[in-house]
This record gives C-alpha cells, sequence and structure tokens, in this order.
C-alpha cells in the first residue's frame, strides 16, 4: 500500500505562449492611436517600438530621459499589489535595468507629452 492516503491535487499548468499582435493588427493599432488622447499614444509606442514592459513604463520618471542623446534610462517598476497598493521597485533582475536608445519619433512624442504635463494638458489629443 503506498505511503500517500490521496493522491495530491497538484495545479495543471500548461505552457502558454504570449499573445501577440500579428504585423497587421499592430498597423491597426498604430492607426488607431493617432486618434487617441497624447498619453495614451506615448504609452503604447513606447510598449510597441522599444519593448518595455508595464510597470517599467509607469516607473518612468523624466529624469530618465535624455532629451538630447535619445535615450531612455530603464531603473525602476511601479507595480500595485492590495497590501501596498501602488508603490515604486527596482526592476526585477538586475539586468533589467538598462538603457534604451530612442528613434525621433519616440522622443518628439516624449516631447509633446513633456510640454502637455506642464500645462496639465495630457489628455489632449
Amino acid at each position: 500500500m503506498s505511503a500517500l492516503r490521496h493522491k495530491p491535487n497538484y495545479p495543471v499548468c500548461y505552457d502558454q505562449e504570449d499573445k501577440v499582435l500579428t504585423i497587421k493588427q499592430t498597423e491597426e493599432f498604430i492607426n488607431l492611436l493617432q486618434i487617441a488622447p497624447l498619453k495614451y499614444q506615448a504609452f503604447f509606442t513606447h510598449i510597441i517600438y522599444i519593448g518595455m514592459r508595464h510597470g517599467e513604463m509607469l516607473g518612468l520618471e523624466w529624469k530618465n530621459i535624455g532629451f538630447e542623446t535619445r535615450v531612455i534610462h530603464i531603473q525602476r517598476t511601479s507595480n500595485y499589489t492590495k497590501a501596498r497598493r501602488i508603490y515604486t521597485d527596482t526592476t526585477k533582475t538586475k539586468r533589467s535595468q538598462r538603457t534604451l536608445k530612442i528613434s525621433h519619433y519616440i522622443m518628439d512624442l516624449l516631447k509633446k507629452i513633456s510640454r502637455a504635463t506642464k500645462r496639465g494638458s495630457v489628455n489632449d489629443r
């Protein structure tokens, strides 16, 4: 007789592939962003073109952006848990802290949102 009276009920784990947009879906989404408020244009454009994670985007501060050198320094994330609410933390790993060179298009978007933020109109189109 087995030493275990009941077979353990292990959770079933399936390998889940990340859900990724096709090139056509991405192009359609980018076109739709043109009529979205500036904050959404900037947020989703960064995620699409740069590959930044959601928490990395929310952890960005203006001091992390090199407007002259066209780089973004990723050093922290912004997260949420019921216990801690919204909080800023370091990235999961040291390798996640990185510097990314960004295109003129992305930099122009950042400059627009920087000006809009100073005016208090970040929801403008």
